[in-house]
């Protein structure tokens, strides 16, 4: 499914509509600089690793993604690519499992400023989230009342600018790793049973352990 413009899709309650996907990705993002997308109460299926991206956001004002099943991806649950000065990724109450990277977020260019609230990235094979969306102004990634648990050898969370607040970060690789920006830690934060990562020395207060 190629979307590019404007539009709300609602699977209803309980996650009715589904997308399976092998060889491609299930969802692109390809809207307007202004368009607003709500893809809510989805089921987006990869087969296995044969699909690539669950949600590849390429271009548009704002992408939520609310209360959505994504799992068994190749390559990411959820793939913000976008190039433009300017974009939004909020991402609510979403379960990403078993892909190879949960969230991952790199722009080409501009800025995309993203929010993940309830966001649960849970056994991916890679990274629970991997986030840069770059340094520009405005930038950065608020990962709250969210998950990264048993993210194989990969970071529970990596980026650069990160802020968090009652996240719980277990089991992975590494727990947190900064990529040259700010971690900032609020609230209650569990990062406890990581593997070591870089130095093992504390990161913003926050221990790699």
């Amino acid at each position: 499914m190629t979307i590019t413009k404007s539009i709300t899709i609602d699977g209803g309650g309980g996650q009715v509509a589904s997308i399976v996907a092998s060889g491609t990705n299930a969802i692109n993002v390809s809207a307007g600089a202004s368009d607003v997308v709500i893809l809510r109460n989805l089921r987006l299926d990869g087969l296995s690793h044969s699909g690539l991206q669950g949600i590849q956001y390429n271009s548009g004002g704002e992408l939520h993604i609310e209360n959505c099943d994504i799992f068994g991806f190749g390559n990411s649950g959820i793939h913000g690519a976008t190039s433009q000065a300017n974009a939004t990724l909020i991402v609510n109450n979403t379960f990403l499992q078993g892909n190879v990277n949960g969230v991952h977020i790199l722009p080409s260019s501009g800025n995309l400023r993203s929010t993940l609230v309830q966001v649960r990235a849970h056994g991916n094979s890679g990274f629970g989230f991997n986030v840069a969306p770059s340094n520009g102004a405005g930038a950065g990634t608020a990962i709250i009342d969210s998950s990264a648990v048993a993210n194989g050898t990969g970071v529970g969370i990596s980026g650069g600018t990160l802020w968090l607040g009652n996240d719980v970060i277990i089991r992975n690789g590494t727990g947190v790793h900064s990529t040259g920006g700010t971690v900032l830690s609020y609230k209650t934060n569990m990062i406890d049973g990581n593997s070591p990562g870089g130095d093992g020395t504390p990161l913003s207060g926050i221990p790699l352990n």
